[in-house]
């Protein structure tokens, strides 16, 4: 029981986080839905799409393989932490060069010919999160959820000040004074690529935050290691595909089955911001997730795991269909987040 406590309390510090964030993030949606025209807004969320796929695929399973080798060994000397950091390092530096190198073909090929600058920009975001994953998992492994949960706070803050910034006080600025110095860090026809940029400035602070954890990176590379890492880890990268599938391959797909004449991206726009409704159920399972990992190995040699994994179970499964029904119920309560001009996709929620 103490051990099930202990993961009540750490969930309860990664949720609080995890809530608090994504409740702040969803007032980007109202928000964004009164600066952006709902194509627009499509492009946001079709673009993002894009990213949660290459994210899974840069990071392929390592933080799963890196809690199963770090408790296995108690990884002392830092071998583990630093054989799985530097690969994800190599992987993301390697997809930025690529992505630059083909930023024309690959912007063409999504139907955003004008726009290689978002291309890049969401290249270096992708990079610097899955760079990132490693040094956060290795707070999550040292039972640091506090420190975790202030640094996933960080960012969500900073990002959402530069969307504010960007989208609405520069403007103001432009608008009262054409002259005005703001011209240097401002071009209104950036337009929607400032929430890309806001993105990209919170990711950069945040990775300029975890130096301390990175810098207990050592420069050594086991392949041995590695190769064992990645096979144990390479069904963790087929079901995260697996999963990227079911949640975002309907916003890549739909502005593709949707004809011209019905403005596709003006209802992926509509689509995207009622899909966000449901972060609820989504807020619960990250959280749950991010203290069940590192739980999990922990207890794996322990003679009653098979007893307490049951018991999660039973209390995942109660508490994820509590919110699954509090969200149907009560969906004239939740879909006040969205603006009326939205509520027409509120059918997709269920």
């Amino acid at each position: 029981m103490g051990s099930l406590k202990k993961l009540a309390g750490e969930t309860a510090i990664y949720g609080m986080s995890s809530i608090v964030g994504r409740f702040i993030n969803w007032w980007l949606v109202p928000y964004h839905s009164r600066i952006f025209l709902p194509e627009e807004y499509g492009v946001v969320t079709n673009l993002y799409s894009y990213v949660a796929f290459f994210l899974v695929f840069l990071t392929f399973g390592m933080e799963t393989g890196f809690f199963r080798y770090a408790n296995k060994s108690n990884d002392k000397n830092n071998k583990i932490y630093s054989t799985s950091a530097i690969s994800l390092f190599g992987s993301s530096v390697l997809f930025v060069l690529l992505t630059y190198l083909f930023s024309g073909p690959i912007s063409g090929f999504l139907d955003y010919p004008n726009s290689e600058n978002f291309i890049k920009w969401l290249a270096i975001i992708v990079a610097l999160d899955a760079a990132t994953s490693i040094p956060f998992a290795n707070l999550r492994l040292e039972g640091k959820a506090v420190r975790f949960a202030t640094l996933k706070l960080v960012n969500i803050f900073f990002n959402i000040f530069f969307n504010i910034f960007f989208l609405s006080i520069c403007p103001h600025i432009l608008k009262s004074n054409p002259e005005s110095l703001i011209r240097l860090i401002y071009d209104p026809a950036i337009g929607v690529g400032y929430v890309f940029i806001s993105n990209l400035i919170a990711s950069v602070i945040t990775l300029i935050m975890l130096l301390p954890e990175i810098r207990k990176i050592k420069l050594e590379f086991d392949w041995g290691l590695f190769r064992e890492m990645f096979w144990y880890s390479f069904p963790i990268l087929l079901v995260g595909i697996a999963g990227m599938i079911n949640q975002n391959l309907d916003k890549i797909i739909l502005p593709k089955l949707i004809p011209a004449d019905q403005k596709p991206m003006e209802q992926l726009g509509i689509y995207g911001a009622n899909y966000k409704l449901a972060v609820v159920m989504n807020m619960f399972i990250q959280a749950f997730r991010y203290s069940f990992e590192p739980f999990f190995f922990s207890h794996q040699k322990s003679s009653d795991s098979r007893v307490i994994y049951a018991r999660v179970m039973k209390y995942f499964i109660i508490f994820g269909l509590f919110i699954f029904l509090g969200i149907t119920l009560f969906i004239d309560v939740f879909k006040v987040i969205i603006g009326p001009e939205y509520h027409s996709g509120l059918k997709v929620i269920p």
